[in-house]
């Protein structure tokens, strides 16, 4: 019987995401995005050559890839086990002795929309044949607020440049957000002069 203890962590760097801003370094993401750095570590004593992952994207998050641990000059291979929404992984390809880590990046879209928290999680567990002597360390969640940031802009026009007094006018009034963060709802104000 293999004795590890495995744990896990994920940092995005960040503890504030502004929705439509793409914070993506990768190239995998798809739209607005952010990069997540996943590092798991084994506490020993045993070497272990493979473990899972389990992922829990909070609201707002949608994955959309996940970098070879090599590029990061990491170590083993990822493989898939459930299909969209890829939530479950298998991190195989192992010799990860006492005290040694393995890491990469995993990139997810942002919602324009969303109101936060952005949360992500990910637990780890041993295969089989492998006791886990510490649950605690087991899931880490990265959590970070949300700032939505829009830029509003307005412009008005009748469409003319004289008008004759007395006759109605009627006027176009134009509202745009020009980003990133999506708007629900606003106020517009119109003042009128007096004749």
């Amino acid at each position: 019987m293999t004795i590890a203890d495995l744990s896990v962590t994920v940092d995005d760097g960040k503890t504030s995401i502004v929705p439509g801003v793409n914070y993506d370094t990768t190239g995998l993401g798809v739209g607005p995005s952010n990069d997540y750095t996943v590092t798991v570590t084994n506490n020993g004593p045993d070497t272990v050559t493979s473990f899972f992952l389990n992922i829990n994207p909070g609201a707002g998050l949608t994955w959309t890839g996940t970098l070879n641990p090599a590029v990061h000059g990491s170590v083993g291979t990822l493989s898939n086990l459930g299909g969209f929404p890829f939530n479950s992984w298998l991190w195989s390809g192992l010799s990860l002795a006492s005290g040694q880590s393995a890491f990469t990046t995993w990139t997810y879209s942002i919602d324009p929309n969303a109101t936060g928290p952005i949360t992500l999680t990910f637990t780890v567990s041993p295969p089989a044949g492998t006791t886990d002597t510490n649950p605690a360390n087991d899931s880490f969640t990265d959590s970070d607020t949300v700032t939505p940031v829009a830029d509003l802009a307005v412009t008005m026009t009748d469409g003319k440049t004289t008008v004759v007094p007395g006759a109605i006018n009627t006027y176009t009034i134009t509202v745009t957000n020009n980003g990133p963060s999506t708007v629900s709802s606003l106020t517009l104000t119109d003042s009128i002069p007096a004749c």
